[in-house]
Formats: structure tokens, C-alpha cells, sequence
């Protein structure tokens, strides 16, 4: 027998042994799963909504569009090349 092979069936036959002595006979996966303690609900429930916030005020949103408007203006020279 080779060295190899000889180190190679003890590697074997140490994790063999080690999986069956960590391993009790009587436990099954079932039963753990049983045992765990049951996930957090982390969803808002059905009858818990977010309250609803009032529309923009016509003076608030007319000087929000004339903002924009503005920075769409801006944004149009900037982009404009120079033709060099």
C-alpha cells in the first residue's frame, strides 16, 4: 500500500467516525425545526396604513414648476456646445 493511499483511507475514516459521534441517532430535522422560535413579522399589517399627506397648495406647487422650468433652462445652455 502506498503512503497516499494509507493517508488518504485515514482521512476517511476520521471524518467517518467524527460524523457519526457529533451525529445523535434519536435527533431529526423535524424536530429541530419545531423547536425554533417563529420568525418577526417585519410587514406593516393590512389595517395600519400610512397616513395620507394633503396635495401641494396651488402657490406651492406653481413655485416648484417655475423652479423647475429654471433648471431646465439652465441645463439647455450648459448642454448647447460651443462649436469649436
Amino acid at each position: 500500500m502506498s503512503w497516499f493511499n494509507r493517508s488518504s483511507s485515514a482521512i476517511v475514516a476520521a471524518l467517518l467516525v467524527g460524523t457519526i459521534a457529533v451525529s445523535p441517532a434519536c435527533s431529526s430535522p423535524a424536530k429541530g425545526r419545531s423547536d425554533a422560535p417563529k420568525p418577526k413579522r417585519t410587514y406593516l399589517p393590512v389595517e395600519d396604513l400610512p397616513q395620507r399627506q394633503p396635495p401641494m397648495a396651488p402657490e406651492e406647487r406653481a413655485k416648484v414648476m417655475q423652479e423647475l422650468t429654471a433648471l431646465r433652462e439652465r441645463q439647455k445652455t450648459l448642454a448647447v456646445p460651443n462649436g469649436n
